[in-house]
């Protein structure tokens, strides 16, 4: 199996001649992340108009064959998998799945898409369920008959799926210091079909949105060592990001997660594997066999390939594919509201969580190159958001009211991707302001902060965040 990360990648984005970068919030860095100030920056990719393609550009400096792997593996991304031997694509999925290929619930590289109301079908957001406690791994117990997440499609004329549900919202106003309001929307599950019983009363279910997947090689390039010097500053300023320690499929380690929700899953080859597991239901060398579940009777008697469905091969080009994927440089950073909107965010104490700048580790393994500078605006590390977003999950250290801080970088082109602006773990926001004012916990000074803002200042921090 090929590494995870081309080694040439970053080393390539590293030696690009200048920096695209701008510095939009010059206090926001060293002191918070102990970086030294004379890191080479990293280069994104060079286009940055506007347009469904923002979220699927390569880094700048790609050698020939980094461009071959990425086509290979842009194509595999998009490969639709069907149960076997049905014709029109790859052999393999299900029994139990919810989607056909990768790019189904990441169009565009991007994020999902919430149901506006109890009418719409779910398609790019999925129910997890589990038990309240954990299994001796530290991964959500499976429910005895639906597993660990719901299947909304089985195999025709073999094995029906396991059911449907819907999202039903409530809704309530906030009311800010300049006398506007806005309408935050909670979402509720209802089911519309259980088809092998009913689900145990213990049992947790806790909608999700799919994530973008661009500038993950970026982040998996971040060392462990920085990660915790990161949540011990955050630690002394009275925060407490902490990494969420997960179990490493391939060797039993236990390591820093770094991805999904909850940083449940350590790098982007076990990430790319577990999803191809969970939502469409292919096995892979690290996850190899099938979950029917006992009451599902008929799961056992479906037809499989010889072997495991992904090879490595084919897990590792989507891994290289992610790992080349280039986030969207900054727009406007010289802008006064911008610029003054990045103060905002300063004083509101967003950065401390939603790190501005932070080192990656891989080019100094390479030729002598200094550490690279990326700007993501997310520590990967879990905190406390406040019971307003609990979902009562447990996923290793990650408790009920626990969420790794979303990297900010594309924010304000996920419309022009994904033609919404969910944002959030179940896509309930429908704005930057929505998410912030669900922000609880150790958020709750910067929620309280926005709150306070006169209009001016709202406006030129949702600009600045529009830059990103």
């Amino acid at each position: 199996m090929r590494r995870p990360y081309p080694a040439s990648c970053l080393l390539t984005a590293a030696l690009v001649a200048g920096a695209v970068i701008i510095l939009a919030s010059a206090n926001a860095t060293a002191n918070q992340t102990g970086q030294s100030a004379d890191a080479t920056p990293i280069m994104f990719a060079a286009d940055t108009s506007h347009g469904n393609a923002a979220y699927s550009r390569p880094l700048e400096g790609l050698s020939k064959a980094d461009r071959q792997q990425f086509a290979a593996g842009k194509a595999e991304f998009a490969a639709r998998w069907v149960a076997p031997f049905v014709s029109g694509g790859h052999w393999g999925r299900g029994p139990q799945s919810n989607a056909e290929s990768c790019v189904e619930c990441h169009p565009g590289n991007g994020r999902g898409r919430a149901p506006d109301g109890p009418d719409e079908i779910p398609h790019s957001l999925v129910l997890r369920l589990a038990f309240e406690e954990p299994d001796a791994t530290g991964r959500p117990t499976p429910n005895p008959a639906y597993g660990r997440q719901l299947g909304s499609h089985g195999i025709a004329g073999k094995l029906v799926e396991e059911g449907a549900f819907r999202i039903e919202y409530e809704t309530r106003a906030v009311r800010l210091a300049d006398a506007s309001v806005i309408e935050l929307r909670n979402p509720k599950v209802r089911f519309a079909a259980l088809w092998y019983g009913p689900l145990d009363n213990r049992t947790i279910a806790s909608p999700r949105i799919a994530q973008p997947v661009f500038g993950l090689g970026l982040l998996e390039a971040v060392s462990q060592s920085t990660l915790r010097k990161i949540a011990q500053q955050q630690q002394r300023i009275g925060f407490n990001g902490r990494p969420n320690m997960v179990l490493n499929e391939a060797n039993g380690s236990t390591v820093p997660g770094r991805f999904g929700h909850k940083a449940a899953q350590p790098d982007l080859l076990q990430q790319t594997a577990a999803a191809f597991h969970t939502e469409m239901g292919v096995t892979s060398s690290l996850f190899p066999v099938d979950e029917c579940w006992p009451v599902q009777k008929e799961c056992y008697r479906v037809e499989t390939v010889s072997g495991v469905e992904a090879q490595d091969e084919q897990i590792a080009a989507i891994a290289d594919y992610l790992s080349m994927l280039a986030p969207p440089a900054q727009r406007n950073a010289t802008d006064p509201a911008v610029m003054h909107g990045a103060k905002l965010f300063d004083r509101a104490r967003c950065s401390v969580c939603h790190i501005p700048e932070i080192e990656t580790a891989t080019a100094r393994q390479h030729n002598g190159m200094r550490t690279t500078r990326i700007r993501p605006y997310t520590d990967m590390l879990l905190h406390d958001m406040g019971e307003g977003l609990a979902d009562g999950r447990r996923e290793f250290l990650a408790g009920a009211r626990d969420w790794r801080t979303a990297p900010l970088w594309g924010l304000g082109l996920r419309t022009g991707v994904n033609g919404n602006g969910n944002l959030l773990h179940d896509g309930r926001a429908r704005s930057v302001s929505e998410a912030i004012l669900w922000h609880g916990g150790e958020a709750e000074v910067s929620r309280q902060a926005f709150i306070a803002m006169i209009t001016r200042e709202r406006q030129a921090l949702l600009r600045f965040l529009d830059s990103l």
